[in-house]
């Protein structure tokens, strides 16, 4: 019984730490989009040649 719930406990612990830094990516790629703008070579902006 006590297998059962040590391993109930540690399937939990694993989604939690998988759903945060799923939360953590997103919030961190929200503040790259606001920092640096949209991300290039995604097919909806061209680079500027002369910015290089």
């Amino acid at each position: 019984m006590l297998g059962v719930v040590h391993g109930v406990r540690e399937a939990l612990h694993g989604l939690c730490i998988a759903t945060g830094l799923q939360v953590l990516e997103a919030m961190m790629e929200a503040a790259r989009e606001v920092l640096c703008g949209p991300k290039c070579g995604s097919g909806n902006m061209k680079r500027d040649p002369v910015a290089t």
